[in-house]
């Protein structure tokens, strides 16, 4: 249910759009159990067919693709999300750019900065550390992959959620501060 909540949430918030995203979360009740959707799984309408589970330190389960290992290596944080959000992915794509700071004050108070990472030409092993260490420097909120939406993690679903809003919510000020010509 839980599941079913977050992904309405972030369907209803503009995270994310149709089959692209993906969330994970430890389980609470067996000790190295992840849950994790599956590939193109619309978050917006998911159900228990929506769900894959694998245990940490195994390969993860057919039915998640890729994003078993992006997801699982969350430094310890019980929830992650992979999310298409339009206004921090827009901004990602500035090729000077490799930081993001917020320009409004809730999201100063909330964090202050995010790591930009670069997929291109790299293996998986690489962007994998690539993001490890994007979210390091990004105290463990979020990470942003040029291009390709942002990593957000929390102990649980209603703070990786929140992460993930507040990331948004301040490139979304930066960027229509930027096209109304606000110096910021």
């Amino acid at each position: 249910s839980d599941f079913v909540r977050i992904g309405r949430q972030l369907q209803r918030d503009g995270l994310c759009h149709g089959t692209s995203g993906t969330i994970s979360t430890l389980s609470m009740d067996q000790p190295n159990l992840v849950h994790i959707t599956t590939t193109a799984a619309p978050l917006g309408q998911l159900d228990e067919r929506s769900i894959a589970s694998g245990r940490l330190g195994e390969p993860g389960p057919p039915e998640a693709g890729d994003a078993w290992r992006l997801h699982i290596e969350n430094n310890g944080r019980a929830a992650c999300f992979h999310l298409p959000a339009p206004y921090t992915t827009t901004m990602s794509l500035e090729q000077d750019l490799f930081v993001l700071r917020p320009s409004d004050l809730a999201g100063q108070a909330h964090f202050e900065k995010v790591v930009i990472v670069d997929s291109d030409d790299v293996t998986s092993d690489d962007f994998l550390r690539q993001l490890t260490e994007g979210l390091t420097q990004s105290g463990h909120v979020a990470v942003v992959v040029r291009g390709g939406g942002l990593y957000a993690v929390g102990a649980d679903f209603n703070e990786a959620w929140n992460n993930a809003a507040a990331l948004e919510h301040s490139m979304k000020v930066t960027l229509l501060a930027r096209l109304t010509d606000i110096d910021i």
